[in-house]
């Protein structure tokens, strides 16, 4: 998935601004797909050249101007063909992961090191989970148009989030328990 298909998915539900966008992808989707505000700004100015968005600014006398975006006809459609494009796309993360890599080499360092790596890691791992399970609070935002259907799914991607959560936290008590029992 591009960010661009991730933000006309939003735009789809309801007008937003680049800040408004930004900030539902870090409330709702960090937990599965990050992106930085720049990032954000720059694929809506290329969407927007691309006649996949529209925007109207919005004159205010206390606050600066606001930028509001909306998804045209061609965004529409091209949202519809990405969603009904059978290809199966994932990033594994397995394939890239960092935490992975660290322990691969952890015998390069003592044991002390590396089990207060996979300390720091857990406390990561259960932060993301309490605020997945915050997530389930917010899912149904007051400035989009909800459905069952679409909190279903919504509450689907939260599900999945908190699956991986637990997983990995239990490969880290192994993890850590392995490492022990070697000293």
């Amino acid at each position: 998935m591009s960010l661009k298909h991730g933000l006309l998915g939003l735009l789809n539900y309801n007008s937003m601004t680049g800040y408004d966008l930004s900030k539902f992808f870090s409330d709702s989707l960090s937990f599965f797909w990050t992106a930085t505000t720049s990032q954000v700004y720059r694929e809506l100015t290329t969407m927007e050249r691309d006649g996949w968005v529209t925007s109207e600014v919005e004159v205010q006398f206390s606050k600066p101007n606001k930028k509001i975006y909306s998804i045209t006809v061609v965004g529409k459609q091209e949202l519809q063909a990405w969603l009904t494009n059978p290809n199966i796309e994932q990033d594994n993360p397995s394939e890239r992961n960092p935490m992975l890599m660290k322990v691969f080499f952890g015998a390069e360092v003592s044991k002390e090191i590396m089990l207060d790596y996979m300390e720091r890691t857990k406390e990561y791992y259960e932060g993301k989970l309490k605020e997945l399970h915050q997530a389930k609070e917010i899912i149904a935002y007051n400035d989009v148009e909800s459905s069952k259907d679409k909190i279903l799914y919504w509450r689907l991607c939260e599900s999945y989030g908190e699956y991986c959560c637990k997983a990995i936290l239990e490969w880290i008590e192994e993890a850590v328990h392995s490492i022990k029992e070697e000293s």
